[in-house]
């Protein structure tokens, strides 16, 4: 360095090596100009420039677009809810809100069996004839399997079976009605092997990309504690009470 540049460098001081860390966009350097040259020294060995530099510009291409809004495993509780703990990915929770409305505006309860499931996680006394999808909604927390309880009596598999809905209570038609009128519902009765205690919101077919990144990010969650014998029976074991 010439003689005349090295003075330079000495009285300009460390602010000049501040001017030169700093990019021409760098919010640092408004406030330079606002309220001058130490603030932003301070600033510095404070470390505030290196982690604004730290943070990344963007989020990765491979993660879908929705995930700045938060994906993660949450409880979920609702006013007509009840049996099993509910365990959702968060994405999940406005549709399941609207599951709790359309259950309150007909006074029906729904008793939960199943909602997040671990991948490797083994289910007893599953519905007849209903085989655990291998891309299924619950492993990415999107969906929940019931029955529908009203004025004392549980509806179960059996009883929620789409040609038998019209034998049911005007209120527990109604409930599945809405569920099956909601576009951003699925009602598992009208899958091509009826599973009518399966409730989800088709993730796994409308948004492929995004089901495959949140399965293998709930995957990595710290795992459930064990259910009890109550919660691992499924509606098919459930006879309603008459």
């Amino acid at each position: 360095m010439h003689e005349r540049e090295r003075r330079l460098a000495e009285a300009a001081g460390p602010a000049a090596s501040v001017r030169r860390a700093l990019a021409p966009e760098h919010p640092l350097l408004a406030l330079q100009q606002t309220v001058g040259n130490q603030a932003v020294v301070s600033l510095v060995s404070a470390g505030i420039l290196q982690r604004q530099q730290s943070q990344p510009a963007s989020q990765p291409a491979s993660q879908p677009a929705s995930q700045t809004t938060g994906h993660g495993l949450v409880a979920f509780t609702g006013t007509n809810f009840t049996g099993a703990d509910v365990m959702i990915d968060r994405q999940f929770e406005t549709a399941l809100r609207r599951v709790d409305q359309y259950a309150g505006t007909h006074r029906v309860q729904i008793y939960v069996v199943h909602s997040f499931r671990q991948l490797e996680e083994q289910l007893t006394g599953v519905v007849a004839g209903v085989t655990p999808a291998r891309s299924s909604n619950h492993h990415a927390g999107h969906a929940i399997d019931m029955n529908v309880r009203y004025q004392g009596t549980l509806y179960n598999s059996t009883a929620l079976q789409p040609n038998n809905l019209a034998n049911l209570p005007q209120a527990v038609q109604d409930f599945i009605n809405d569920v099956r009128q909601d576009p951003g519902l699925n009602w598992g009765g009208d899958f091509n092997t009826p599973d009518p205690v399966h409730i989800d919101d088709g993730l796994s077919t409308s948004e492929e990309a995004e089901y495959r990144w949140t399965v293998g990010n709930l995957q990595e969650t710290i795992p459930q504690p064990p259910p009890s014998e109550g919660e691992l029976r499924t509606s098919a074991e459930l006879p309603p009470q008459m």
